[in-house]
């Protein structure tokens, strides 16, 4: 079931990506010059979280997802690395209360699954 979508539009065509849970939070991969990337977080209480890894082919005007990474609790902040295109920070809730985490792609492993926490 998705719940959550975004909707990106360029040249009158609608382009949109379907989440499994809500999202709250979505960012744009600025160090990464070369592709129009973006990392989009989920927020659900009950379910583990995600975030989304998802790139906009302009010339095709399609969305694609390069790779969807489990996160510990509800994603309230995302911010992606504006120099360092490996590197993200989360704010969150757990079990703990409020949590923030520096997150790294793992070497040749963004898209595929590596995430490690900082």
């Amino acid at each position: 079931q998705t719940c959550g979508v975004i909707a990106m539009e360029s040249t009158g065509n609608p382009v949109a990506y379907g989440l499994n849970y809500q999202s709250r939070c979505m960012t744009s991969r600025v160090a990464e010059r070369d592709f129009h990337q973006f990392l989009v977080g989920t927020h659900s209480l009950k379910e583990k979280n995600e975030v989304h890894v998802i790139d906009y082919k302009e010339e095709t005007e399609r969305v694609e997802c390069l790779g969807v990474y489990t996160h510990p609790g509800e994603i309230w902040q995302l911010q992606a690395s504006s120099c360092k295109k490996d590197l993200f920070a989360t704010a969150y809730t757990d079990a703990k209360g409020w949590q923030c985490s520096l997150w790294k792609f793992a070497a040749g492993m963004e898209g595929s699954g590596g995430v490690e926490d900082s």
